[in-house]
């Protein structure tokens, strides 16, 4: 602590720089020890909903465990759910614009509500296609979802998605070019949401990995925060600024945890008096740099 206080290293401590950083230093001191136990606080919290969440995926994946498949790997309950959102650039036949969506794929066909006197239409519709043991093969590109516009039954044009390029069961969202009958690329587009699951069991397995993977990880993070709380426990806790340093070098703390607390700038009495006392100490200069930016 005098090592901190002594900013010339000449030994020599004036009274008035000693009190008036030992205040703020001290101030700061018990400031870190507190946010560092309200992040504690919240990655445990966030530990335990994981663990909930993993319990789920794992009850899922027992419910699933004996679904049955075909000779490709596909289950009998393979689903294809696709959000129609919103078109736009629509092009009119007349006066009176009534544009809808027809899907088709494997047999099975949807058709979304008409939304009239718009060509920026807004849909926000759901469709689940049942696709039982109609996929042969995911790798065909025979097998696709095709999506097409109507208006006043003239087509606007369609997309087509190739099922094997969804067969990593991923969620997908955007904005798609349609195109016209010939395969030329129109103004038009329409923004959807797509997933594809062709095993339930396969999915949430994944789901349930990285469940894994982010608990691991979080659990690394809650050793950290715990080592540096039981410093505070022993003689001069954290007084080391080494260990101040490093604790703020590791960015321990996020914004989210700044949005309360945040660590104290010095004073414009202490900056004067620290930039009159001519730092050579390059250790003391990066340690009161760490509270001044």
């Amino acid at each position: 602590m005098y090592n901190l206080l002594d900013l010339d290293q000449n030994k020599e401590i004036t009274m008035y720089i000693s009190i008036i950083i030992s205040q703020e230093f001290i101030f700061s001191y018990i400031l870190l020890e507190e946010r560092l136990r309200l992040k504690q606080i919240r990655l445990q919290k966030f530990y335990d909903e994981l663990l909930s969440t993993k319990e789920k995926y794992n009850t899922a994946m027992i419910q699933n465990k004996n679904e049955r498949i075909n000779k490709n790997g596909i289950s009998e309950n393979a689903l294809l759910y696709i959000t129609v959102l919103e078109g736009k650039g629509l092009k009119s036949q007349n006066k009176d614009p009534d544009p809808y969506v027809v899907i088709t794929t494997l047999g099975n066909k949807q058709m979304s509500t008409y939304r009239p006197d718009s060509l920026d239409p807004i849909w926000n519709e759901d469709f689940t296609l049942y696709l039982l043991f109609k996929i042969s093969s995911i790798s065909s590109k025979e097998e696709a979802v095709k999506i097409e516009v109507f208006d006043n039954d003239f087509s606007q044009g369609c997309i087509e998605m190739i099922m094997k390029d969804l067969c990593d069961q991923q969620k997908y969202e955007g904005w798609f070019s349609l195109v016209d009958v010939k395969g030329e690329p129109t103004h038009s587009q329409i923004r959807l949401r797509i997933q594809f699951i062709w095993s339930r069991y396969v999915y949430f397995h994944g789901k349930c990995e990285k469940v894994i993977e982010n608990l691991n990880k979080l659990n690394e993070d809650i050793v950290e925060i715990n080592k540096y709380l039981e410093m505070f426990n022993k003689p001069y806790g954290l007084i080391l600024y080494a260990e101040i340093l490093e604790i703020l070098n590791k960015k321990v703390f996020d914004d989210q945890d700044d949005i309360v607390y945040s660590m104290p700038k010095f004073s414009k009495n202490i900056s004067i008096l620290i930039s009159h006392s001519h730092i050579q100490n390059e250790k003391n200069e990066k340690f009161f740099s760490k509270f001044n930016d």
